[in-house]
């Protein structure tokens, strides 16, 4: 599963919808009760790297709830944000 697909698709066509959070966590539970089926062993490291995204995730968030609302489209985009992505380079 690939987490960072629909933020590419933002960067690509700023006018594309970003995806919900509830979204990719529906999502990523999904994925995770289904190794739970089909490969246990994967299961448990799949719920670390679930766990530890959330985590940091959460920090941005929060912080992101500390700021000032944006105003601008210019604003949508944290310092140097395009310039890590692929399609930038």
């Amino acid at each position: 599963m690939r987490i960072d697909v629909g933020l590419r698709i933002a960067y690509d066509h700023p006018s594309a919808p970003a995806p919900e959070p509830s979204s990719l966590l529906a999502r990523m539970a999904f994925h995770h009760a289904w190794l739970q089926i089909e490969a246990p062993k994967v299961a448990g490291p799949y719920a670390a790297l679930v766990a530890s995204a959330r985590s940091e995730a959460c920090v941005h968030m929060s912080e992101a709830w500390q700021q000032p609302p944006i105003d601008t489209g210019s604003g949508m985009n944290g310092p140097g944000v395009l310039a890590q992505t692929p399609a930038a380079k």
